[in-house]
């Protein structure tokens, strides 16, 4: 937590400093109610220190596709894990930043990172190691993830430094009046993206789409959409408040009514959930 609190720093400047005993406070007073299962099953994490996620190594990961939604500027956890699974990454995201920053992987896929010495690639570039991969295991559909078809008011984030937008515009309170800065965007379901590329079963999916993952998980488990793994941050809780505390305790409670349990919280936004069924199923190999 103290890392991150550190990273907020250097992206949003040392004026922050001030902001971070409030912030830590309202994450106190805000923090969900959700109980964090006690699993002999290791927990796996790949991807950087701030876009990693964890998950549970399980062997149907190995060729499968996975959905992974929301890139910015840090496609590590994709890269690596169509690398040490052999897996095929489908990619939401609408943001330009996202955009210019996959096209720029997508230039120097299957190259070391000691190879790129062009001068204007950047630091973030420079440090992905994209030997072992081809372009078709990492794919990127321009579009928001949402529980409809439609065009969106995307909002930019408070901070022109930042690189993420949002649907619920969850950083100004959640008020969507189009006076706030924004840009117009599509926007696809889960059961569309699922028929696209002809996914039965979908092993894993990764939600990290600024506040839209609390429609969109309500509206996959009424459709009766059910990933085996779900790594979702609950971005509202990166800006501690009542609404966000109750968006993420609503969710929780329908995940656990249709099977699932969580595994892994990293104690601000980020979590694991499971379905239990297939956590048993692993676990009777502990006791032989």
């Amino acid at each position: 937590m103290f890392r991150r609190l550190l990273n907020r720093i250097k992206i949003d400047g040392l004026l922050s400093i001030f902001k971070i005993p409030i912030t830590k406070f309202k994450m106190h007073l805000y923090a969900p109610n959700v109980v964090v299962e006690k699993c002999k099953i290791i927990t796996t994490c790949l991807g950087s220190q701030y876009g990693g996620k964890r998950f549970f190594d399980f062997h149907e990961l190995f060729e499968t596709t996975i959905v992974s939604c929301g890139l910015g500027e840090d496609a590590s956890f994709d890269i690596q894990f169509a690398q040490n699974y052999n897996a095929k990454v489908i990619i939401l995201d609408p943001t330009p930043k996202a955009i210019t920053h996959f096209e720029d992987i997508k230039e120097i896929i299957g190259t070391s990172s000691i190879a790129l010495d062009k001068a204007s690639w950047s630091k973030d570039i420079k440090e992905y190691n994209l030997t072992g991969i081809n372009h078709n295991q990492l794919v990127l559909e321009k579009f928001a993830l949402w529980t409809n078809h439609e065009s969106l008011r995307f909002f930019a984030p408070k901070n022109p430094k930042h690189t993420s937008y949002s649907i619920t515009n969850y950083q100004n309170e959640y008020k969507l009046d189009s006076d706030f800065e924004h840009i117009m965007v599509e926007s696809v379901t889960i059961e569309s993206i699922l028929s696209k590329y002809n996914i039965k079963k979908l092993q894993f999916l990764k939600l990290d789409i600024e506040g839209a993952e609390i429609e969109v998980l309500k509206d996959m488990l009424k459709k009766k959409i059910y990933p085996t793994q779900i790594a979702v941050e609950f971005d509202g809780l990166n800006h501690p408040s009542k609404r966000a505390k109750l968006d993420c305790e609503e969710v929780d409670r329908l995940l656990r009514q249709h099977g699932y349990l969580c595994y892994d919280f990293d104690g601000i936004a980020d979590f694991l959930y499971v379905l239990s069924s297939r956590v048993d199923a692993e676990l009777i190999k502990y006791t032989k």
